[in-house]
């Protein structure tokens, strides 16, 4: 219908807009959900959001117990630049053999830096930072052959270490901030080098806990990616 052709461009244009931020220091990275089955299952992904290029991996070090890795870079900007890299660590079970619970915890460092003009007026700001980060984050999800899909809520605390408001010294702010994630992947099926890699989509925003930060955050983050997992579907792992 008109009204459906008119609703998408808005839509999207919208989402657009909302997912820049004037000058934001702070990096959004793609949440890592891996949805771990059992002992020696391991995830590794590359993906490309609105910040860089990140880079994901967890294992499972027993049957109920995992760690991760996520890093994000993007050094290739005069005005714009990230550094991002955190490692983690949880707890992860199965309900029946396709739906996941997970708990993971963490800690990590980053920089960025970034100039921009503000959203309602043409005045040039910028920002500049190294901060560590540490991080809360429950997921729920499903998992099968072709299709999976998970829920996840990161709750993070930032701490600048050395904040420059444009290009001056400021007082290193720090803020607690939830990040709830929707992650869906897409398998090829198939046998062989086909069978564990998925194409996935993840929708990320952020919003305050306790109050506006004082530096400057993304509202959403759209990530796209491919995932490999060492998971045969046709052999140890339930379809």
């Amino acid at each position: 219908t008109n009204k459906m052709r008119t609703f998408y461009p808005l839509f999207f244009a919208a989402l657009v807009i909302a997912s820049t931020s004037c000058a934001p220091s702070y990096v959004l990275n793609n949440v890592n959900a891996p949805l771990l089955y059992q002992k020696k299952d391991y995830m590794a992904g590359a993906n490309l959001n609105g910040q860089g290029l990140g880079l994901q991996g967890a294992y499972a070090t027993t049957d109920h117990l995992g760690v991760m890795a996520n890093v994000l870079v993007n050094p290739f900007g005069s005005d714009t630049k990230y550094y991002f890299g955190e490692v983690g660590g949880g707890y992860y079970t199965t309900i029946g053999d396709n739906v996941h619970f997970e708990l993971y915890g963490g800690t990590g460092w980053g920089y960025g830096k970034a100039t921009g003009e503000g959203l309602w007026s043409d005045d040039e700001i910028s920002e500049e930072g190294s901060y560590w980060r540490i991080f809360a984050q429950p997921d729920i999800g499903f998992h099968s052959k072709y299709f999976e899909l998970a829920l996840a809520g990161r709750l993070v605390h930032v701490q600048y270490l050395d904040f420059k408001s444009d290009g001056m010294p400021a007082p290193n702010p720090d803020s607690w901030i939830l990040e709830p994630s929707l992650v869906m992947r897409f398998g090829f099926g198939g046998q062989g080098f086909f069978e564990n890699k998925k194409l996935f989509l993840q929708l990320t925003a952020e919003t305050e806990v306790f109050g506006v930060p004082e530096f400057d955050t993304p509202v959403l983050n759209l990530g796209i990616g491919i995932i490999y997992r060492n998971r045969g579907y046709d052999n140890n792992f339930i379809n």
